[in-house]
């Protein structure tokens, strides 16, 4: 029996920060491999749904992954509750047209099962971040972008964007669910949320003019297929 680990003498390896951002080409690059009608990316069309939201809102990827239908509410808001949250607290995002477009799009694959974003092997479960993990590290070269990116990064690609267009770093921060900081943590208990819808629309509206359309065929409409 020895008395102790010898773990206790291993160092552990210092932490290196992603700062991994998109350019507006490789946004683009990244928009059109998401395409649903882009046959030659050959992605689960459930996982270009999600990428695409983690895009659109800056929520996390797990967040993304395991949205459910009941966090949805009929006036266009994404109330994700504190225990899928990593703060420990609710946050509420505005969905606005490109995002519901995603969403309502991601139903016909989901059915009525409670999980936006399916798995692609166990249609009865959720999917994972992991899968989204996946599905970028094996093709994001085929996208023709030349540097490696995570779906994380598309979060901090927002965040980023965000603040070029000119949203407050308060409210840019309270969209992607961070907390306030010190006294103004417990003092302003101001819920953002008309705040953090505009922000979400200028977001959308920078992002149409980087991918250069009006998005309308990108999604495949859940009425395309009931006319079928």
């Amino acid at each position: 029996m020895i008395e102790d680990s010898p773990c206790t003498r291993i160092r552990k390896a210092p932490e290196h920060r992603r700062s991994r951002v998109l350019n507006d080409t490789e946004i683009r690059q990244l928009w059109s491999a998401l395409d649903l009608n882009n046959k030659k990316m050959d992605i689960y069309r459930v996982s270009k749904l999600a990428l695409k939201l983690i895009l659109l809102t800056g929520q996390r990827p797990g967040e993304v992954a395991g949205m459910t239908w009941s966090e949805v509410d009929e006036d266009n808001f994404w109330n994700i509750p504190a225990e899928r949250m990593k703060n420990g607290e609710p946050n509420r995002v505005p969905l606005n047209r490109m995002a519901l477009d995603v969403i309502n799009t991601a139903r016909f694959y989901s059915g009525d099962r409670p999980h936006v974003f399916v798995s692609s092997y166990k249609p009865d479960k959720q999917m994972t971040r992991h899968a989204l993990t996946r599905a970028v590290a094996r093709h994001w070269a085929e996208m023709g972008i030349n540097e490696k990116f995570t779906p994380h990064d598309l979060r901090r690609t927002m965040r980023t964007r965000l603040a070029e267009i000119g949203v407050p770093d308060i409210i840019a921060e309270r969209v992607l669910g961070h907390k306030l900081q010190g006294v103004m943590a417990v003092y302003n208990r101001h819920s953002y949320d008309q705040e953090k819808r505009e922000a979400l629309l200028k977001w959308e509206a920078r992002l149409l003019e980087i991918i250069g359309g009006t998005e309308a065929s990108n999604v495949i409409r859940l009425e395309a297929y009931h006319a079928k």
